[in-house]
């Protein structure tokens, strides 16, 4: 065996255990508080959609202006969520 032949075969094992070992690290998950955070956004969506179907045509009532507002925070609770 040459020179070389040697060289491959150490520098393969040691290329698989430096990659495996940083594929463990990035695949961790969603965390509790990020779960809670999405059950947060999830409740959110849902008053939102529950206060819209209260709300005037002309939007001259106080269900126009929440429920937007309960909307847009809930879905920004998610995606905060899947982040954190």
């Amino acid at each position: 065996m040459s020179k070389k032949d040697k060289n491959k075969s150490s520098k393969i094992p040691q290329a698989a255990a430096v990659s495996k070992s940083s594929d463990d690290k990035s695949l961790t998950g969603i965390t509790k508080t990020g779960k809670k955070v999405i059950l947060t956004g999830i409740i959110l969506i849902i008053s939102g959609f529950i206060v819209l179907t209260q709300t005037n045509p002309d939007g001259s009532n106080l269900a126009s202006i929440l429920s937007p507002l309960f909307l847009v925070a809930g879905y920004t609770a998610v995606a905060v969520g899947i982040l954190v």
